[in-house]
């Protein structure tokens, strides 16, 4: 019995599927190389951010000491040490100003401080107790132990938040110093 088929018939057809999954496998590998591009773009936004304003630091760099250096005919690098120094002691000058303002707000923070953990204190001693009872103390302890790490979170948060900023903030520095050195070489 023949079937009405062509005998190479077969053979087209299981090329024809082997085309196709061909392209399929092709297609899946492009969507995942996607996805995990974008994935690691996204995780690396923060980097890209701050190589992105290190170099904008730079071109601030730059202008300045190319102005300086047509200016007062100084070598370019010469100029740049001389806008990075200046820009050092106007960072310095405002430190120097705004210390005692900040050391003032520092020192009435802390009898602040003081006052609202006499003030918990307080309120952790006027807790109704029954010292036959092992429940409310149980409680009172869970209680104290649930803020302790609450405050234990917040802490190490801000501990984290300000090494971050640090880190960044010398990212940054390097960055926009090692890009205006140099600046021809990352424009041509």
């Amino acid at each position: 019995m023949t079937s009405g088929r062509k005998p190479g018939a077969a053979k087209q057809v299981s090329t024809d599927e082997g085309r196709f999954i061909r392209r399929v496998w092709i297609t899946v590998i492009i969507v995942a190389l996607v996805i995990v591009s974008l994935f690691v773009v996204w995780n690396a936004s923060n980097i890209l951010l701050v190589v992105f304003a290190g170099g904008l630091l730079a071109i601030f760099f730059h202008s300045i000491s190319r102005w300086i250096h047509r200016q007062t005919s100084l070598s370019r690098r010469l100029a740049l040490f001389i806008t990075l120094g200046a820009i050092l002691a106007l960072v310095a000058l405002t430190a120097w100003f705004t210390a005692p303002s900040i050391a003032d707000q520092a020192a009435r923070l802390r009898p602040t401080l003081m006052d609202a953990i006499n003030a918990l204190e307080n309120q952790f001693q006027e807790l109704p107790v029954d010292p036959g009872s092992t429940n409310g103390q149980s409680s009172l302890l869970e209680q104290a132990m649930n803020l302790g790490s609450s405050l234990f979170g917040q802490v190490t948060s801000i501990f984290s938040t300000a090494a971050g900023l640090l880190t960044n903030l010398v990212v940054l520095l390097f960055v926009g110093i090692y890009f205006a050195y140099e600046p021809g070489t990352y424009v041509d």
